[in-house]
């Protein structure tokens, strides 16, 4: 969601080859790996936002039919308000 909008299914093999094609020296609990995103947060947030949005207009409501799909956004934007 940080670089590209997908809408069709990712298998998690399928999203860590895609990020490691952007990120190659990527694995799981990489110690800074936030820092190097943070900057495409809010690209992120709006793809997800799309993509949720696409869910909602073909009637997808059950999560095991929305792939792919994340809410973690929602979760982002609550934080956030703790920041400022």
């Amino acid at each position: 969601m940080h670089f590209d909008y997908y809408n069709t299914p990712l298998t998690t093999k399928d999203c860590i080859k895609k990020l490691k094609d952007r990120f190659p020296v990527y694995r799981k609990n990489f110690g800074d790996v936030y820092y190097r995103f943070v900057d495409k947060k809010y690209v992120a947030i709006e793809n997800a936002k799309r993509m949720e949005n696409e869910h909602k207009k073909q009637g997808n409501t059950k999560p095991s039919s929305k792939n792919p799909s994340t809410l973690v956004y929602k979760l982002v934007i609550e934080l956030e308000k703790f920041l400022k």
